[in-house]
């Protein structure tokens, strides 16, 4: 079977579901019809088993398993997938280039000081996250490091290392590492939302595919929050969730997926930022998106990078 060539590799709460859904769309494009499979992140593999001391998390772990997903792709230029660990984890980008060279790597980056409270916000609704309040939080992050504080439910203990989150030139220089920059491609969320067409043609651009083509305005993955909170803790087990996807035919299981979207999950609001909370984002991330400017040579959308 084709080898996928095309990897929408990140970050988290960047419009990512937003480009899967118009890529999926487009008919030179197939995307994997489940979203985050994970496959390739294999040190959170590891990091996550040793946590918990047992394979919990990240079902997706033989390449007989992980390929099912493409059963699917016919004649499209393109067989691709979504996961948004892909930039953070140290592995995936080496693991794809050893499946395909030739990959072209998609990544969608978000200003940090909306970032940061939309991640916790989405941990916490989740249950990866236990710490309401997102300034304590960040203040746990070293006790965190010594393997204190971790919520029973989070899949791997350094995706709440919310200051490592936002380094995202050391993250794109891994993809560098990997890929000729040919091959890559870097969008903000910000343009993503603003002019959702716009950043969808150059976007087909750098793909060399079709701009001909008439695919409606995306905004997936809008923000949510739990409704009857201790049954979706039942429901939101992850051994439960690993014998329904072992028992489960993919459709079935999006199927699942949607009805208990629906049930749990209602409309949320964007998370409060103070000032202090403000300037603290700022102090922990100016650095690294100077950095990430310096490696991509052009600068962020993000004016406060800049302001004294």
């Amino acid at each position: 079977m084709k080898k996928p060539n095309l990897f929408l590799v990140g970050e988290q709460k960047a419009g990512t579901t937003t480009l899967h859904q118009m890529l999926s769309a487009h008919p030179d494009v197939f995307m994997t019809p489940l979203k985050e499979p994970g496959f390739f992140c294999t040190d959170l593999h590891s990091e996550s088993d040793s946590h918990h001391k047992k394979r919990k998390f990240y079902s997706y772990r033989s390449w007989e398993e992980y390929i099912k997903l493409y059963s699917n792709w016919g004649s499209e230029q393109y067989g691709g997938e979504s996961s948004s660990l892909y930039f953070f984890s140290k592995e995936a980008i080496r693991n794809i280039h050893y499946c395909n060279p030739e990959s072209k790597i998609i990544i969608l980056l978000r200003d940090p000081l909306t970032y940061i409270p939309s991640l916790h916000a989405q941990y916490l609704k989740e249950q990866n996250e236990d710490i309401s309040d997102l300034n304590a939080a960040l203040n746990a992050e070293p006790k965190r490091r010594q393997g204190l504080l971790i919520p029973t439910r989070v899949p791997a203990p350094s995706l709440l290392y919310y200051s490592k989150r936002v380094q995202y030139g050391r993250h794109l220089e891994r993809v560098y590492k990997y890929f000729d920059k040919k091959n890559v491609y870097v969008e903000f969320f910000d343009n993503l939302i603003s002019n959702n067409s716009s950043s969808f043609a150059k976007i087909l651009h750098f793909l060399n595919v079709s701009q001909h083509v008439t695919i409606r305005n995306i905004q997936a993955n809008p923000r949510k929050k739990r409704r009857f909170n201790i049954l979706y803790t039942l429901i939101n087990n992850p051994q439960l969730k690993w014998i329904i996807l072992r028992s489960s035919p993919l459709d079935l299981q999006l199927k699942i997926k949607r009805l208990l979207d629906a049930i749990f999950l209602g409309p949320g609001k964007r998370p409060s930022l103070t000032e202090d909370l403000r300037c603290r984002l700022i102090e922990m991330s100016r650095a690294e998106v100077l950095h990430l400017e310096q490696v991509l040579g052009r600068p962020t959308p993000w004016k406060w990078v800049h302001e004294d």
